[in-house]
């Protein structure tokens, strides 16, 4: 039989995450104490995944199901953040990534756009800022209606990145950051950048 939803939080679980091989549509394995790499898994059918507050490392696999939400929050996650296939169904999509090590996001995650996009936190990372640019030019890409207005309004935008590995424009010691929050208003896009 398939298993609909797989839900483990905070079960204390630690070791290697198994390999599933069966379909699911929700994933929700938080708080927890798993370490090593997320295995991918052949889930077709539409995903809520959550892996937020465990210990898992390396890149992101690329899954093959369609994503409705997605939480990796404080984790050490690294290298490229694949571009998931989302659901364009899906109301209020929510995309946290923060608290990890990603170096880029694939395509500047112009997949996500394809939802209702509400929220997205890439905060503590190491993006360099062009990864940034690239995101924030898929955010106008998706949601500018030409004239300089929106078409879609995210409602919550919050990029903090690293400094100091290679590539980075501004020459810090590694632990400074930059925070940039960004909204969408009948005036067009906005940014605030703050060093």
């Amino acid at each position: 039989a398939n298993w609909t939803n797989v839900s483990f939080i905070g079960c204390s679980l630690e070791g290697e995450f198994p390999v599933l091989t069966q379909e699911m549509d929700q994933l929700l394995i938080n708080d927890n104490a798993f370490t090593g790499t997320l295995p991918n898994f052949p889930s077709t059918a539409v995903l809520n995944l959550s892996v937020r507050d465990n210990q898992f490392s390396g890149t992101f696999p690329s899954l093959v199901a369609l994503i409705d939400n997605i939480s990796i929050v404080n984790n050490s996650f690294s290298g490229t953040f694949p571009n998931l296939a989302i659901n364009p169904a899906v109301l209020n999509f929510q995309y946290d990534l923060s608290n990890n090590a990603l170096t880029a996001l694939e395509d500047g995650l112009s997949n996500c756009f394809i939802a209702e996009l509400s929220a997205i936190q890439l905060g503590s990372n190491e993006l360099d800022t062009t990864n940034v640019d690239l995101f924030l030019q898929r955010c106008d890409e998706a949601y500018g209606d030409g004239t300089g207005g929106t078409v879609l309004p995210i409602q919550d935008l919050s990029i903090d990145m690293r400094f100091g590995s290679p590539g980075n424009d501004a020459p810090t010691d590694g632990t400074r950051r930059t925070s940039i929050q960004a909204t969408y208003t009948a005036a067009g896009f906005t940014a605030n950048i703050s060093y």
